[in-house]
């Protein structure tokens, strides 16, 4: 799904479908009051859905953050709600290749504003312009004050992360 960053609804026709929990849940490593296993972290903001607003996934290369995130959207569109899985950084590209600003932000912004569960993934990979930076705190800002469930995803470590979203937006993922 976040090959292709397209909208997922009760029909699923991407690869994930082949997404399961069966690795997580028969590993020996990591127990529920473990803040920092991923597992349980996400298997919490699925039992807690739709009341669970945010979820920030980070830590290193290879430990899962992208599959439990499209584990949750998964489960998540199974039960009806309508999904939107963004790779930031070719969201950025595309944005960054329209020649009409009033048209993308039509075309790809507006219905991310309001859909079910909005997933952006790989938060941090590269710099971000003042613009782009913008673009993320009007995205954030807006599901934050109607408390739209969001689940972030990045390869930083929480104090990178924090520095790479700037106070503005930290504050709204802090809340």
């Amino acid at each position: 799904l976040g090959r292709y960053g397209g909208r997922l609804d009760r029909t699923i026709r991407i690869p994930i479908i082949a997404a399961t929990w069966d690795y997580y849940e028969s590993r020996p490593w990591g127990t529920p009051e473990d803040p920092d296993d991923t597992y349980y972290t996400a298997d919490g903001y699925l039992k807690g859905w739709p009341n669970r607003h945010l979820l920030v996934l980070l830590g290193g290369v290879g430990r899962g953050k992208t599959y439990l995130a499209a584990l949750i959207a998964k489960e998540v569109a199974l039960k009806g709600a309508l999904i939107q899985f963004l790779r930031w950084q070719r969201f950025i590209e595309r944005w960054k290749a329209s020649p009409d600003w009033g048209e993308f932000a039509r075309r790809e912004i507006d219905p991310i504003m309001n859909i079910d569960l909005l997933v952006i993934d790989e938060i941090g990979r590269e710099s971000m312009t003042s613009n782009e930076r913008i673009r993320l705190e009007t995205i954030l800002d807006h599901r934050y004050e109607t408390r739209q469930p969001t689940i972030l995803a990045s390869n930083l470590s929480l104090d990178g992360f924090r520095a790479y979203v700037q106070p503005a937006a930290w504050s709204r993922i802090e809340d």
